[in-house]
């Protein structure tokens, strides 16, 4: 149990790394908030962590929000007190559009969510940590 008792949150989790990420520091003794947009995708992760013994918390974020990303973070906090660890796994690929066909909305997108969401989430964290 290398992360007994330690509070994590893990976004882009409904599927991929972000849900292999939250299972195995659950097993690990984590407590896990669970967070993605799909919010289905989350709960059922939570459910999988809780039947095998562990504990964890959906939230339903969409990191290129501000207000979302430090509601996330407030959550952690206000259910289990503290936070440890923040991995940043939520992101979205550009579709390899080429440079010349992307529009502005789909890169203010990308890095909203990529770069943004990263940065937003960190700040917040840093002074819990």
């Amino acid at each position: 149990m290398k992360l007994q008792d330690k509070v994590e949150i893990v976004t882009g989790v409904a599927s991929g790394m972000g849900k292999a990420i939250a299972e195995l520091y659950a097993t690990e003794g984590a407590k896990v908030i669970v967070a993605d947009l799909n919010i289905e995708g989350a709960e059922a992760v939570v459910e999988g962590i809780e039947n095998n013994g562990g504990a964890a918390k959906a939230v339903q974020v969409n990191v290129a929000s501000l207000t979302e990303i430090e509601n996330m973070i407030d959550k952690a906090v206000k259910e289990y007190g503290t936070l440890d660890i923040l991995v940043n796994n939520a992101g979205i690929m550009d579709g390899f559009e080429p440079v010349g066909e992307i529009n502005d909305d789909r890169w203010d997108l990308i890095c909203d969510v990529n770069t943004k969401g990263v940065m937003r989430a960190m700040r917040k964290a840093i002074p819990i940590f």
